[in-house]
């Protein structure tokens, strides 16, 4: 899971910008999760 892996918040940065560049493929099932765990994420630096 991405929270055990993202350490700092340099880190979450950079996973966000990647998430930018999956744009084309938002409606992926992927994408999906990938947006769920940066969601989770970024609660737990809030």
């Amino acid at each position: 899971m991405l929270i055990s892996q993202t350490k700092s918040a340099d880190d979450l940065q950079r996973l966000s910008d990647f998430r930018l560049e999956l744009a084309p493929w938002a409606s992926s099932s992927h994408a999906q999760n990938l947006d769920e765990q940066i969601m989770v994420v970024r609660l737990g630096f809030a």
